[in-house]
């Protein structure tokens, strides 16, 4: 039987903090995989399985962290030639989405249901337990009275990647706006990982806005 409990990684639980309970949809479907390749380079960072080096990103010995999607990245990146933070955060960023999804629901806290639009092209479609608990967690770390040094790394890190992401699920924009100095102080401490998906996701939607205008 599965077990209901998520794994205890970032990507798992930015995964399930992108679900919109009053839509009963996941957020930025488009753009998630890129936030969970975000969060795992965050991860792994976090866990001092990589480091940046001139702006690659480099393995740190041969450390594993005992989750399947974390160390088949780490795998990657300790065989493969070095890369920048944001050529790692574009890697295979739907595969990885899928990936998560599929760990999320086999924990029993996802429910996955796959279509044929038109009887040819397969389409997901999620249901997700409602995170509330770790929602409220989130959002007292970004949005709390206590110091944000008091901050957990992995809670600073969910802050920092929500915000990046613009997942409103979590966070308003005027929530962000208004709490802009905190924000940043969590970000500070999630290494090269946030500012490199804010870079991805800019390229990303400004190719779509060319593409769009393009078809006019």
């Amino acid at each position: 039987m599965p077990s209901r409990t998520p794994p205890d990684t970032l990507p798992a639980k930015l995964y399930l903090l992108a679900w919109d309970p009053d839509r009963q949809r996941l957020s930025h479907r488009n753009d998630l995989g890129y936030l969970l390749r975000g969060a795992i380079l965050a991860d792994l960072s976090l866990r001092g399985c990589v480091r940046d080096e001139d702006g690659d990103v480099r393995a740190s010995g041969t450390k594993r962290t005992g989750d399947r999607i974390l160390d088949d990245v780490l795998r990657e990146i300790s065989e493969d030639r070095p890369r920048r933070w944001g050529a790692w955060v574009r890697r295979r960023a739907g595969a990885t989405l899928i990936a998560v999804e599929d760990q999320l629901a086999a924990a029993g806290v996802v429910t996955v249901d796959t279509r044929r639009v038109l009887g040819v092209f397969p389409r997901r479609r999620a249901t997700v337990t409602e995170p509330a608990a770790l929602r409220a967690a989130v959002r007292d770390a970004a949005l709390g009275s206590r110091p944000a040094s008091s901050v957990s790394d992995a809670d600073a890190a969910l802050v920092a990647l929500a915000a990046t992401g613009d997942l409103r699920t979590v966070l308003s924009r005027r929530e962000r706006k208004d709490n802009a100095e905190r924000i940043e102080a969590c970000t500070a401490r999630c290494g090269k990982a946030a500012p490199a998906l804010r870079k991805v996701l800019t390229s990303v939607k400004a190719a779509r806005a060319s593409a769009a205008a393009a078809g006019d």
